[in-house]
């Protein structure tokens, strides 16, 4: 049943997989041909994030698109505070086997290193990976570190978000750590009341590992694609043009957009960035 002893201690560490809630666009698909997108989410955020501009971006490009919510996120069932990477794997994986083909990995922050993760692991087809502002497979620590150093203040309300929820997030810190400083009140206003609290334990693996392996993401031999932000206020676009490298993945920069580049008003022009690397890399025919 376990291909591995790593593979049975994940097994034993992600538990049965919840309830999860799956978000699908609102508008029909008529389907090109595309592997289906499977969406995932970052830290403190769930599939709300992807219903509000990319699954029906995708879907009138003629791409399926899921948003899945991981464990404890959203309206999925599951114990947040126990959950670990390898169970946000496990979710993600019983999404992909309800496809019963393999998949385009898309994964925000956090969500991309569940992607490295899992491709690492190989247990599954991945059609082609991007991640998008993603943790590095060097993991929080460093970053962590920095954003310490360079905006204590910052760094101060992410924990009282870890602490208390999105009730005592300023809109002002909420704006520094998701968006560009131009986003108007109201996008910020929108969207930070519907984050929520992330599992501890989660957060300390990707501080501490375990942590992806970039020679085995290398050998997984993935199509991938990393996208920094240009003004993203957690890992700086070097970090992550050095991750890129690390991980064999083609690096693009996108311009205007903060940490939170699903969110914002410059949201299209990264989604459209990330259609045209898929054609290119024969993923896509449009």
């Amino acid at each position: 049943m376990f291909g591995t002893w790593t593979d049975w201690l994940d097994a034993m560490a992600a538990g049965p997989v919840p309830s999860l809630e799956v978000r699908h666009p609102g508008l029909p698909v008529h389907r090109r041909r595309s592997p289906p997108v499977i969406l995932v989410h970052g830290a403190y955020a769930a599939a709300w994030c992807w219903q509000a501009h990319w699954l029906d971006h995708l879907a009138s490009a003629g791409v399926p698109g899921l948003a899945v919510s991981l464990r404890g996120h959203g309206d999925s069932g599951g114990r947040l505070d126990t959950a670990g990477i390898a169970a946000y794997v496990a979710d993600v994986e019983s999404v992909m086997a309800r496809t019963g083909e393999p998949c385009i990995l898309v994964g925000h922050s956090m969500g991309g290193f569940v992607v490295q993760r899992l491709i690492e692991r190989a247990r599954h087809e991945v059609a082609a990976a991007v991640l998008l502002a993603p943790v590095p497979p060097t993991g929080l620590l460093g970053s962590g570190l920095r954003l310490m150093g360079r905006d204590p203040m910052l760094a101060g309300q992410l924990s009282m978000l870890q602490g208390a929820g999105p009730a005592l997030v300023d809109i002002d810190v909420a704006r520094r750590a998701l968006f560009s400083p131009r986003v108007p009140d109201a996008v910020v206003e929108r969207f930070a009341p519907l984050m929520q609290r992330e599992s501890p334990r989660a957060l300390w693996e990707m501080t501490f590992g375990p942590l992806p392996s970039a020679a085995a993401l290398r050998r997984a031999g993935v199509p991938t694609l990393l996208v920094a932000a240009a003004e993203d206020a957690l890992f700086a676009p070097e970090e992550l043009r050095s991750a890129a490298q690390q991980i064999g993945a083609d690096y693009e920069l996108a311009g205007r957009v903060g940490h939170g580049m699903m969110l914002e008003p410059h949201w299209q022009p990264v989604a459209d960035r990330v259609l045209h690397w898929l054609r290119a890399a024969g993923v896509y025919q449009r």
